[in-house]
């Protein structure tokens, strides 16, 4: 089944479940928002043994296919992450260079 027809049955269950207590454009977007989660083929599964492929590993028009960002947002944690580890290190150092400055 095809994105749109997918779309469209959600919507119309939405639709029968909340009746008019959520409006007809409101309903649409979760519909196809729940398209978007429950959809495994936008994280280009292999097959069911092997996952979605790692996302260093995929194509470089599906990682840029947003523009970038999400590109920009990893290396972004990346260059976060290796700053904290810096820091815990040279606090790792100072501590032993202080020890072995007291003892030794």
């Amino acid at each position: 089944m095809n994105k749109p027809s997918k779309v469209r049955n959600a919507f119309t269950e939405l639709r029968a479940v909340l009746g008019d207590s959520i409006s007809a454009m409101d309903a649409l977007e979760l519909a196809s928002a729940l398209v978007d989660i429950f959809d495994d083929t936008n994280e280009g599964a292999d097959d069911w043994g092997h996952g979605p492929t790692p996302f260093d590993e995929r194509p470089l028009t599906q990682v840029f296919a947003d523009g970038g960002w999400r590109v920009l947002n990893r290396a972004t944690r990346l260059e976060e992450e290796l700053e904290r580890e810096e820091h815990l290190e040279m606090m790792y150092h100072q501590g032993l260079a202080r020890l072995s400055m007291e003892y030794y």
